[in-house]
């Protein structure tokens, strides 16, 4: 939504700049001078700007995305590993490579070139004593 909200308003912003104002036109006369100069970089600075905001929105919405289908499926898993404890039907080498996808990284798509999902050291530590303790 607020992509769409800043392209709208960006559209009218720039439009309006373009049509209504009548310093906006960059050459006059076959001329070029310094006010067409001055209006050619401010229009060139909202158009930048605006790409930004847009870019930035459209990169947020995307990561919300990620984000609650990551919890989706965190969720299923956790629905299936709590009836596979109630069945008594998982080893430990099970349980371990499921605790780490529950708890692994979720990856945002905001950043780029992160690792693979890790286990938080005091999480690692944790299933080695369970497990050394089931033993």
């Amino acid at each position: 939504m607020w992509a769409v909200f800043s392209s709208l308003i960006f559209v009218v912003l720039l439009t309006i700049i373009l049509l209504l104002h009548p310093e906006a036109k960059f050459v006059k006369n076959g001329l070029l001078d310094i006010n067409s100069v001055k209006n050619a970089v401010i229009l060139t600075i909202l158009t930048s700007i605006s790409i930004y905001m847009i870019t930035l929105f459209v990169k947020l919405a995307t990561s919300s995305y990620h984000l609650a289908r990551d919890a989706r499926e965190r969720y299923q898993l956790t629905h299936i590993y709590l009836s596979l404890l109630k069945e008594d039907a998982i080893r430990d080498e099970e349980r371990t490579i499921i605790i780490q996808s529950l708890f692994s990284r979720a990856d945002t798509g905001l950043l780029k070139g992160d690792s693979s999902p890790t286990v938080p050291d005091s999480l690692g530590q944790i299933i080695k004593l369970l497990s050394t303790k089931s033993k």
